[in-house]
């Protein structure tokens, strides 16, 4: 088996390339008035202890990609954070899952 780096989410698809560009085009005569009312959030799992790098193994599909020393989810921790207009950055650290009550 031969390994090699995925591309995988290398390209914004096409489908979100025009969702972008129309949110782009509707808010393009908003004042920075507008804009301060708008809090950017989202949430992702962060590894602080290992790069990952996504792997693809190929080869005769008999053979089975060798396995991981550890598990990855075991060294990862949840965050959530917002971005405001004026730059203001917050981190919130959660177990679990993200709920819509702890969100």
């Amino acid at each position: 088996m031969k390994p090699r780096i995925s591309s995988k989410g290398a390209e914004v698809k096409p489908v979100n390339r025009k969702k972008r560009l129309r949110f782009a085009e509707n808010h393009i005569d908003w004042t920075i008035n507008d804009w301060s009312r708008i809090v950017f959030t989202d949430e992702a799992k962060l590894y602080p202890k290992r790069t990952i790098t996504h792997v693809i193994w190929s080869g005769p599909r008999s053979v089975r990609a060798p396995p991981f020393e550890e598990s990855l989810e075991d060294k990862s921790i949840n965050v959530w954070g917002y971005l405001r207009y004026d730059g203001v950055v917050q981190l919130f650290r959660f177990e679990g899952t993200m709920e819509q009550v702890g969100y």
